[in-house]
């Protein structure tokens, strides 16, 4: 029984094709984002983002991608998680190959509340797409 998987990550040409591609592959993503360029977006902020938070409401998780270093600041996708925990969804961050500080930088402190689950291995994301499409059972 699949779940809807709101994804979240950089916003770029590179991150769409990957999640397109997952989508493809049958995975229940419910990102409309992924399918708008970069200025379709900027035209209506105040329309994307009320879209966004109604499709992380309707998603049972939501999956973060962060594919190197260079993706933090996460900026908007710090947002996206932060309305995810306050929605009460589970959140699977996979980050692999980010090696975190001992106080969880660069991501931050919120990686360890209750809900989020991080993995770092080399197919971290793959794992978080499955864990969140089978309803979060690792």
């Amino acid at each position: 029984n699949s779940q809807m998987i709101y994804v979240s990550s950089r916003t770029s040409p590179t991150y769409a094709a990957i999640w397109k591609s997952l989508r493809d592959e049958g995975y229940p993503i419910s990102s409309s984002w992924i399918d708008s360029t970069g200025s379709d977006l900027r035209k209506d902020f105040e329309s994307a983002w009320m879209c966004f938070e109604g499709e992380i409401a309707a998603a049972s998780s939501l999956v973060l991608y962060v594919g190197q270093r260079a993706d933090f600041p996460l900026a908007s996708s710090l947002v996206e998680v932060g309305m995810a925990i306050a929605m009460g969804k589970r959140i699977f961050v996979a980050m692999p190959k980010i090696n975190l500080t001992y106080n969880h930088q660069p991501a931050g402190s919120w990686v360890k509340h209750p809900r989020v689950t991080l993995l770092t291995h080399d197919d971290a994301l793959r794992t978080a797409m499955d864990t969140a499409r089978d309803g979060g059972v690792k």
